[in-house]
């Protein structure tokens, strides 16, 4: 006994890591005998392998990826004994991924030999069984299988396999009654079953389609052990769950339609719980297998007849079925083959019974006539209906009519049964007559149909006849629309407003309909949901500027001014008092309109004028240059940016518009209104509307320029007002249109005459305007080309002039370069000042190259300003000093503590060629604040990039100096994002640090820089910061010394 005890104490420390080692006169073996297995070397075993694998190659690409780990001439001297827990736990994924691609073609010749060379080198036969089993399992049958088996111990791991061994003693194949006799009793070999779907279409992802024998393997299994289960429990069902769904969701046909299979017998075997039966039955809605379209309607219908009566709410199912376009009639062909429906249907109506959802009542209404019941099917339809009634629903009537109409016995075994059914029924041939003749092409009988209705109040209860009704106001006769005038105060009182709006647009549109308009306005303002009085207002003037050509619009004009709606508008009461005073023509009306807007509202403020028009907006052009109109009578005293920039929006879509018109050449004034404004009938927007309200913006506003030769902020409060205004004007003084080129050229040269009064005050507002705003850059360049030459001297205008020039000459758009070109061969010999005079010389003479190419620019200034020896010792000695002037004066203005941030950019950009050690000491403290700053800004982004761009090779030097050393230390620990989606500054300082800056630097500085570039990495939480960080160390070369002085202080620590 103590022997026995002794022996099975030894056999249970006896581990793959000991026995490995043992020498022995027999090798495991999947070709060979154990006895002559021993006598084949390691290289034999690993030629063979290798020949299996590339066979299996030819087979499979995806087998190349273990040419360099599993069949690697390095693993000829693995022993997986002396390796540690991390090295073979990695080998065991290597080797359970290759075994999980191998499954295919496991009956192969080619896959025995690589599996001959895995079992001779890493012992897969003792350390991976599981691996090995998920393999072999779904060729349970063959004799691979059961030559596989008796080389695996299946004593070990617990004795998981052990249940094998008589199979393994007999040398015999697994038979599938065995197989699901045991899958049905063991649950963990049923999870291992389910697991192996999901494993194999993790690594094969989109190549699943090559499992398709894996795939029939878990099918027929997991449905056998179902079926030998007498009970199936809720661990089988926990453990078939995930690879269920994941069928279900999956797009490899042959795993979509095994799970359907599996679903479909399950459910007849167990009733699922509520959570569980609507997550799968909503994921078979969801699958998108186009072959299998009957397989998922077939599944449907089971999950629905095994659990009727008892299933839960599937709206989410159902109303992705209703959208659905292949659904319907793949049920209904199933319903024509002989399959009961109806459990399915049943459930589709009770959810829609119970929802009220519009999309699935036409859902059903559509399976109802597609899908023929037999008469209890019906007579329990027609229940459901008197179990759940919708009363006052249009729909549920409907279809209890339908139902009536195609089972008439089965209803009125119903009724007997649910005799409220009566009370829900409509009299629908009354109804439908009334409705035909509410909706009847001749005028006559539509007004008929309304006028039974007005004699026969009670009718107007019904909810469709109310929504008939609105829609007849917008009928194209008098007639029509005055009768139904009549009924307004019976009907939904907002759906009302919206078409009473509508109809008055209309009416201004129609002359026919003018005497339509007081009606409708009177209806409106008797509303009990009163419309807003700037609405009412922006909806009364057009009819109250009517031109003098149509006696019709003179007398819908007096009639309109005549309605209690005008009369008692807050807005217009005044205007209408003093109307009363004094005699008025009607063709003086639309002066005193005009009039009356210009002494301006009270009352009323613009962004109530604005919002009231962007309503009124889809009604018509009219009602746009209505709400411009009314926008400069309501201007506020102090105009500024933040109360106008709505208005200069609108003001911007009114003139980007392919409708805007110039068809009538006269300014808006109280002689002309009526005819602009009546020119809007024509799907016109007369142009005067925005330069109108332009010119009344222009004088409510004072000059807030700032001085002379300055460049300044466009964007700054001060000027961004005048400057919007100005891009405003600008862009239509280059209109096509002739007219209105000459009507915004006027309007602009009064500008500049109210805000610059000599033509070098315009060159300077121009210039700035150039370099704040890109997108009118042309135009200003065109203006400027003008300005420049016609001046004989200019004086005080260079310092902004030459920077603007410079800049738009790098433009990337053509006409931007073009104009300023035109500026450049009319400018040199006219500055006052000589800096420029020079570098605008040299540039005339590569005018061709910066035509065609907006780079040139940049390769110019490099070879004339850059103060590097070897491009200076190709400049004359004479030139030499005055571009060192230029490259001067540019980086002064740089530099300069009040020049836009958007200017430094451009100037950076076109200097971006141009370095030195001197010019990087220049720009560091810019840099720096830039850096201290908590709010960056995309300009200010783009300027630190420009500058840490500077740090390279050739300006390591200055890294001594102690400044610029401290912006390199702040650059690697800013770890937060410039800009929008800016890059770190320590990302960007990092990309700079290449081969060639770190070997100029000195031993210490590269110490120093190394040192924080580790603390970089210690300290980052961005994962861009250690990849940038890693590729930089790795770019560098590293001196053994500087790295061993960065760890002395570390071992110092670490002794005792």
């Amino acid at each position: 006994m103590a022997g026995t005890s002794l022996a099975e104490q030894l056999k249970k420390l006896a581990v793959p890591q000991t026995s490995i080692l043992i020498h022995s006169k027999k090798r495991t073996s999947l070709l060979y005998d154990p006895k002559d297995a021993a006598d084949i070397d390691r290289a034999t075993f690993y030629k063979i392998g290798i020949s299996g694998l590339e066979e299996l190659k030819s087979i499979y690409s995806r087998f190349a990826e273990f040419e360099k780990s599993l069949f690697d001439e390095t693993s000829l001297h693995l022993e997986r004994a002396v390796e540690d827990q991390q090295a073979n736990a990695k080998l065991d994924q290597l080797i359970n991924r290759f075994l999980i691609l191998l499954s295919p073609y496991l009956n192969l010749d080619p896959a025995h030999k690589a599996l001959e060379w895995l079992i001779c080198r890493f012992h897969i036969h003792q350390y991976n069984i599981d691996s090995i089993m998920a393999l072999i399992m779904p060729y349970h049958d063959t004799n691979i299988f059961a030559r596989m088996i008796q080389i695996l111990p299946l004593e070990g791991r617990g004795g998981r396999w052990i249940w094998l061994q008589p199979l393994k003693k007999e040398g015999i194949p697994m038979s599938k009654i065995f197989l699901l006799s045991r899958a049905s009793s063991d649950t963990s070999f049923f999870k291992f079953i389910c697991n192996l779907p999901l494993q194999g279409v993790q690594v094969h992802g989109e190549e699943s389609v090559r499992l398709t024998t894996l795939f029939a393997f878990y099918c027929t299994t997991v449905i056998g052990a179902l079926h030998q289960s007498p009970q199936v429990s809720e661990v089988q069902v926990t453990h078939l769950l995930p690879s269920l769904i994941a069928g279900l969701s999956s797009c490899h046909l042959d795993f979509a339609a095994s799970a359907f299979m599996i679903l479909g017998y399950l459910v007849t075997k167990i009733h699922l719980t509520p959570r569980i039966f609507s997550e799968l039955f909503y994921k078979v809605c969801k699958s998108d297998q186009s072959s299998l379209r009957s397989e998922v309607t077939l599944a449907l219908v089971v999950m629905c007849q095994s659990h009727v009566g008892h299933t839960p709410s599937l709206l989410p199912s159902f109303l992705h079925l209703a959208t659905s376009s292949w659904f319907l009639s793949s049920l209904t062909q199933q319903a024509r083959e002989g399959v009961v429906v109806y459990p399915l249907v049943a459930a589709v109506i009770t959810d829609c019974l119970t929802a009220d959802n519009t999309t699935l009542q036409d859902f059903v209404s559509q399976l109802l006539a597609e899908i023929a019941f037999n008469n209890d099917e019906a007579r329990n339809m027609v229940k459901l209906f008197a179990d759940k009634p919708l009363v006052n629903n249009e729909w549920f009537r409907n279809t209890l009519h339908q139902l009536e109409k195609s089972y008439p016995e089965a209803f009125d075994e119903a009724v007997q049964a649910h005799s409220n059914l009566l009370g829900l029924m409509p009299d629908y041939s009354a109804r439908n007559e009334l409705f035909q003749k509410l909706n009847h092409p001749q005028w006559q009988v539509r007004l008929q149909a309304i006028l039974h209705i007005k004699s026969h109040v009670e009718l107007l209860k019904e909810q469709w006849i109310q929504e008939t009704l609105l829609t007849r106001l917008s009928d194209d006769k008098t007639q029509v629309l005055v009768a139904t005038l009549d009924l307004a105060s019976h009907l939904p009182q907002m759906q009302l407003n919206d078409q009473l709006v509508t109809l008055i647009a209309r009416c201004w549109h129609k002359f026919k309909l003018h005497p339509v308009a007081p009606e409708a306005l009177a209806r409106l303002h008797s509303s009990e949901a009163q419309p807003d009085p700037t609405l009412m207002l922006l909806l009364v003037l057009p009819f109250l500027l009517p031109s003098d050509e149509k006696e019709l619009e003179m007398t819908t004009a007096v009639k309109v001014l005549q309605c209690t709606a005008v009369r008692q508008n807050s807005l217009l009461k005044t205007f209408t008092e003093e109307l009363k005073n004094e005699a008025t023509e009607p063709k003086s009306l639309p002066e005193k309109v005009f009039k009356f807007l210009q002494e301006g509202l009270e009352g009323v403020n613009l962004d109530s004028v604005l919002k009231a028009g962007k309503l009124l907006e889809p009604h018509g052009n009219v009602y746009q240059l209505i709400t411009l109109l009314v926008s400069a009578a309501v201007l506020p005293n102090k105009v500024s940016i933040d109360n106008i920039t709505p208005l200069l929006q609108r003001l911007a879509e009114y003139n980007s518009s392919s409708e805007l018109s110039s068809d009538i050449r006269k300014d808006l004034d109280g002689e002309n209104i009526g005819h602009i404004v009546s020119s809007c009938r024509d799907s016109k927007l007369p142009f005067q509307g925005s330069l109108y309200v332009l010119s009344k913006v222009m004088r409510k506003i004072k000059n807030t320029f700032p001085e002379k030769n300055h460049i300044f902020d466009v964007k700054e409060p001060r000027a961004a007002l005048m400057i919007n205004i100005l891009k405003l004007a600008i862009k239509m003084k280059t209109s096509r249109n002739k007219y209105i080129r000459k009507a915004y050229t006027s309007y602009c040269e009064r500008m500049f005459e109210k805000c610059c009064e000599t033509p070098e005050s315009q060159i300077h507002l121009l210039s700035n305007v150039a370099l704040g705003c890109p997108e009118i850059a042309a135009e200003c360049m065109g203006w400027l080309g003008l300005l420049v030459e016609e001046s004989a001297c200019l004086t005080e205008t260079e310092c902004v002039l030459v920077p603007a020039l410079l800049v738009a000459l790098h433009s990337p758009q053509d006409d931007v370069r073009h104009n300023a070109l035109t500026v450049l061969q009319s400018l040199a010999q006219k500055l006052a000042l000589p800096v420029y005079h020079k570098l605008l010389d040299l540039l005339t003479q590569h005018f061709q190259e910066i035509q065609i190419d907006h780079e040139q620019i940049t390769i110019v200034l490099y070879m004339h300003l850059s103060p590097d020896p070897s491009v200076k010792s190709l400049q004359e000695k004479s030139q030499r000093q005055e571009m060192a002037n230029v490259l001067t004066r540019l980086m002064d203005i740089i530099i300069a503590p009040d020049t836009p941030m958007y200017v430094r950019s451009s100037l950076l950009q076109l200097l971006d060629q141009i370095n030195s050690q001197s010019l990087l000491e220049k720009l560091v403290p810019l840099a720096m604040n830039i850096l201290r700053s908590s709010l960056r800004s995309e300009e200010e982004s783009s300027v630190l990039a420009l500058i840490v761009k500077r740090v390279c090779a050739s300006t390591a030097p200055a890294l001594g100096v102690e400044k610029v050393w401290l912006f390199v230390e702040t650059c690697l620990k800013d770890h937060k994002p410039m800009g929008t989606n800016g890059s770190l500054p320590a990302v960007l300082m990092l990309l700079q640090i290449d081969k060639e800056l770190f070997a100029t630097l000195s031993t210490e500085l590269q110490r120093r820089l190394l040192s924080l570039i580790v603390s970089c990495v210690a300290t980052a939480e961005s994962s861009e910061v250690t990849s940038a960080a890693t590729s930089c160390v790795k770019r560098v070369t590293l001196d053994a010394a500087v790295v061993a002085s960065l760890l002395e202080p570390m071992t110092a620590d670490l002794q005792p």
